[in-house]
């Protein structure tokens, strides 16, 4: 979930939208809060872990239209989901966005990934590991609603309390 509210609140944020090269394909998100809730409980009771494998996801899959319309209600804009091409995604961010092309480079590939369905399956193993439910999609948007939104630089009353200042400041040093 994090890559939402890092790497891509940019244009959600500016733009009013989700710009990820991963068509149509259904991701299970997984907070990054609930995969240090799974390692802590895992890293307390190792025998109990040992030698297991696990696939830490959300409690659901959703594709990236789902994740526009939630970040939408819980903003209260418009987000919409462009699914750019891939060479159109890897010129954005590496012109645009000035990001590394190797970091570009993975983030592609993780994409393909998704786009092949991997990323789709939805699995109880955080839900057995610390008998909570994985943080839902809807709650994490809402904990992190300020990264998806422009922040104002200056309130009406801050402006006016600088006008104030520079008034003072002009007649006293007129």
């Amino acid at each position: 979930m994090q890559n939402i509210s890092g790497v891509h609140a940019e244009e959600i944020k500016e733009q009013n939208k989700v710009f990820v090269p991963a068509g149509t394909s259904e991701t299970s998100f997984i907070d990054a809060r609930d995969i240090g809730l799974a390692i802590a409980k895992m890293l307390h009771q190792p025998e109990k872990h040992h030698d297991k494998a696990y696939t830490l996801t959300g409690k659901e899959a959703l594709t990236y239209h789902q994740v526009a319309h939630i970040l939408s209600e819980v903003t209260g804009k418009e987000i919409l989901y462009e699914k750019p091409s891939m060479l159109a995604y890897r010129k954005y961010y590496i012109e645009e966005r000035q990001l590394d092309p190797t970091y570009v480079t993975v983030t592609m590939m993780l994409y393909l990934m998704t786009r092949l369905g991997t990323a789709k399956a939805v699995t109880a193993d955080f839900s057995e590991i610390t008998g909570k439910e994985p943080t839902s999609f809807k709650q994490f948007a809402h904990d992190y609603a300020s990264e998806f939104v422009l922040k104002k630089r200056f309130s009406a009353r801050n402006i006016i309390v600088l006008k104030v200042i520079f008034a003072i400041m002009i007649r006293r040093y007129n």
